[in-house]
């Protein structure tokens, strides 16, 4: 394996590895952290950068794999049947043809993992994203109920002193009118007082004139 397919290779397994930790059930304390950094750190960006031209290389690698797997067949079907080959010609079509194959092979399975694996961490950023978007009206939610309910408190607050209020004026009122009665009593009993008082007034005179009538008798 030259150095070009074996750097391919270490590609296929990095996306491997990679896709496995992303479907391995991690705790949400470790996991989240993780996803964030894989979809808003800027390395991770930078290296999405740079293996889209990877992709680009992996896909000529391909290509050129297919070119050649495509021209070794049609030269062995159109071959004359009484041309002679050696076994050692034999051999070696037969190996370049396999090592075309494993080549194909390799560079499909990078790019198909590459399409795969960048549809996911889209995915996972659109998952990370609604759900930023959730606790943040989670949290205006939660902050306009309490407002809500800062409110409604004032509210009842407000009826209890109405209330308060108004219980305080009809017992002022009933004050009134037991004042007002009592001044009604004080009224009568300070002109029945009077009346007695002219009564006794007028009877003494009465009494004195009739001394007076006695003594001159």
């Amino acid at each position: 394996m030259s150095l070009f397919y074996q750097a391919v290779f270490c590609i296929l397994l990095a996306e491997m590895t990679l896709f496995t930790i992303l479907l391995i059930p991690l705790p949400g304390s470790i996991k989240r952290p993780m996803l964030q950094f894989l979809t808003k750190s800027p390395l991770t960006s930078q290296i999405r950068t740079y293996s889209k031209l990877v992709f680009i290389y992996v896909l000529i690698m391909f290509l050129d794999s297919l070119r050649g797997l495509y021209t070794r067949s049609h030269d062995s079907q159109h071959n004359h049947p009484g041309h002679h080959h050696d076994a050692c010609s034999d051999a070696f079509a037969r190996s370049k043809r396999l090592y075309d194959q494993r080549n194909l092979y390799l560079t499909g399975a990078v790019l198909f993992l590459s399409l795969i694996l960048s549809r996911f961490l889209n995915m996972i950023a659109d998952v990370l994203q609604s759900e930023q978007k959730m606790d943040v009206l989670k949290s205006q939610a939660a902050k306009q109920s309490k407002e809500y309910m800062r409110l409604l408190d004032k509210e009842n607050t407000k009826d209890t002193e109405v209330d308060a209020l108004k219980e305080k004026v009809k017992e002022a009122e009933k004050a009134i009118k037991e004042l007002d009665i009592v001044k009604k009593q004080a009224k009568q009993t300070a002109d029945e007082y009077m009346r007695l008082t002219d009564r006794y007034v007028a009877l003494e005179r009465k009494t004195s004139g009739f001394d007076e009538d006695s003594k001159s008798k």
